[in-house]
């Protein structure tokens, strides 16, 4: 079962990094898989993208199923999470079939993106894309999940939020408090290079 792929090497996925401001909006991206995972909050639509050997994805919305109560005491309506996994279909299906393009009639939650899929699979190896990205919860870069998360080079829908250059300023601050070097060792914080200093 395990130690099959004599191919695999330590350091094989490479991840997206987002060092400095122009790092959210990456160019030449492409679209590598739009699937429906089973995940915390049930039925998931799951986009990953890539460039080179670089890839990331996200969750954008769960299968509706009714109204839901949020943590913060409001109701998110069924009519309004259908309406979220549309504009999210709408918005993909512009960027490959064109601003013509129309959701879909679908049945069911699995139906629509099964469609979207069909319809748009052909194009994802030749389409290549701006795509936006962001720190998620744990501070790691990775594919927005918010309207309008593509584009098509020369549409000018992506930008970079206050809330995107505070957390690159916090990421940067955290990685310049780190040393580069070990520290000398210290008994009682003072080192032994400097304990006779009369200072």
């Amino acid at each position: 079962m395990y130690g099959k792929n004599k191919e695999l090497k330590e350091d094989s996925v490479k991840y997206f990094s987002i060092d400095i401001e122009e790092d959210f909006i990456q160019k030449d991206v492409k679209i590598n898989n739009i699937e429906i995972e089973d995940g915390t909050y049930g039925k998931q639509l799951k986009i990953t993208v890539s460039k080179g050997d670089a890839t990331a994805y996200n969750w954008f919305c769960s299968e509706p199923e009714g109204d839901k109560e949020l943590p913060n005491g409001k109701i998110l309506t069924l009519n309004k999470q259908i309406e979220t996994v549309e504009k999210i279909v709408l918005h993909i299906g512009h960027r490959f079939l064109g601003k013509d393009f129309v959701v879909p009639e679908a049945k069911s939650f699995d139906d629509l993106i099964n469609q979207l899929i069909s319809l748009t699979k052909p194009k994802w190896d030749t389409t290549l894309l701006n795509a936006k990205f962001e720190f998620n919860k744990k501070g790691f870069p990775g594919l927005s999940k918010y309207v309008p998360f593509i584009e098509i080079p020369g549409e000018k829908y992506l930008t970079v939020s206050l809330k995107d250059k505070v957390a690159l300023k916090n990421k940067l601050n955290i990685s310049e408090s780190i040393p580069d070097v070990d520290l000398p060792n210290t008994e009682n914080g003072v080192s032994e290079e400097t304990k006779d200093l009369p200072f």
